[in-house]
């Protein structure tokens, strides 16, 4: 209105929503005064000021949306649950990077920590200063150019149900519907109170994984001998002659989980290579055929279970992949003969993933990549429950593999050193 040439875009997660946000603004500008409201033209999801050639317009959250546009403001509504938020997020920022102003808002929707919305209210509130207001509204900010984080807590809305005061709607109408932890997160008094509540229920400790972004590498443009199969394949360190190696690989049918694969150095316990990808189980059985032919002929196995376990399977007896690991008694550790792969029941997967825990906590062992440590932090377990990806759309293919593949140090074989002597 007061701006010549503006261009403001709403974003939401689906055309619908973003009208919504569209029909808002509409209504707000029909309240305004009178000698306050221009003439206006549009429809549904698009409002257009002719007087100062300034436009709203509204759209999905896709991950090319207003990209290469000239933008003033970008509004993005309800933004943890937008499917490619991070997407969006790189598409729009050059954009309003010559001055522009990016204002996200939404809820914490559950305890996903790897959620672009989350990450984005970790990185403005860690280190920032507190800025209370009389309102009750907090902000928090800290350099001239970072982020600013608003939080508005629930006791900001005075009426939540007439003829009740706030107290009188806390304790008779949600202390009776809610757990502690459900009130926490569906009506915090504080940021600190959400922020803490997700910590809680996250199975692996947050802090340990935290350190483990010290050792955060890029892979190596070049596999150094190791092929990378379109990028798939990510190289860390390469084979070192002499040096030993193991590996495992959760399969996947390439549709819904991607397939994951890690392989580590046998001394070090350190990540050298992982394998990320929605490939069918007999591409993604040639891949680990590969790596474990590459990496010194490595210690390995993987998941048998379901289809995609059988026809890994499958492949590898007809790749004749070298130094297969035998599949064991989830119980006693016993060899279980003619058999390869390790079949993963609810038991054994307790089992790995409480010795993943343990293996975080106690730091021993090494990996290289952001999205595996990101994760492991979306695993929660909440009071009562197993441990479980926060988002339903998250994966935990990377968490498997990293929890077995550690089941699988526990049985690498012993190498006597072979000697020889020359005569001269």
């Amino acid at each position: 209105m007061f701006t010549d040439n503006s261009k403001i875009l709403f974003f939401s997660q689906g055309k619908d929503e973003a009208e919504d946000l569209i029909s808002k603004a509409r209504y707000i500008h029909s309240q305004l005064p009178k000698y306050l409201q221009l003439s206006e033209n549009g429809h549904m999801g698009r409002i257009y000021f002719p007087f100062t050639h300034s436009v709203i317009e509204a759209k999905p959250s896709t991950d090319k949306a207003g990209k290469g546009t000239d933008t003033t403001i970008v509004v993005r509504d309800e933004l943890f649950t937008h499917e490619k938020a991070a997407e969006n997020f790189t598409s729009i920022m050059p954009t309003l990077d010559s001055g522009g102003q990016s204002i996200d808002l939404s809820t914490l929707e559950d305890d996903d920590l790897t959620n672009h919305f989350r990450m984005r209210v970790d990185k403005a509130y860690k280190g920032s200063t507190r800025v209370d207001y009389p309102s009750g509204l907090v902000l928090f900010k800290k350099g001239r150019f970072d982020p600013v984080l608003v939080f508005l807590g629930w006791q900001l809305r005075p009426v939540r149900l007439e003829g009740l005061t706030l107290d009188e709607f806390w304790n008779e109408k949600l202390v009776p519907k809610y757990t502690p932890s459900q009130l926490e997160k569906q009506y915090p008094a504080t940021i600190e109170e959400l922020l803490r509540v997700t910590e809680s229920t996250s199975f692996f400790d947050i802090k340990a994984l935290d350190a483990m972004r010290y050792h955060i590498q890029e892979p190596l443009l070049e596999g150094h001998d190791v092929p990378l199969f379109d990028g798939m394949v990510q190289v860390y360190k390469p084979p070192v002659i002499g040096e030993s190696y193991f590996g495992f690989t959760d399969p996947s049918d390439g549709v819904d989980d991607p397939m994951h694969s890690v392989f580590m150095h046998s001394k070090t316990y350190e990540g050298v290579c992982e394998v990320s990808g929605k490939v069918k189980a007999d591409k993604g059985a040639l891949i680990h055929d590969t790596l474990v032919r590459c990496y010194n002929e490595a210690y390995n196995t993987f998941e048998a279970n379901s289809y995609a376990g059988a026809k890994f399977g499958e492949t590898i007896k007809n790749l004749k992949t070298p130094n297969q690991a035998s599949r064991r008694d989830i119980v006693t550790g016993k060899i279980i003969p003619d058999k390869e792969g390790w079949y993963t029941t609810g038991q054994f997967k307790d089992m790995v993933l409480n010795g993943l825990e343990e293996a975080i906590r106690t730091k021993q062992f090494i990996t290289h990549s952001r999205e595996t440590i990101e994760q492991f932090k979306s695993i929660i377990k909440p009071e009562g429950e197993k441990p479980r990806t926060a988002s339903k759309r998250g994966h935990d293919d990377a968490v498997m593999a990293w929890a077995n593949v550690l089941q699988l140090k526990k049985y690498l074989p012993n190498k006597t050193p072979e000697f020889h002597s020359f005569k001269y």
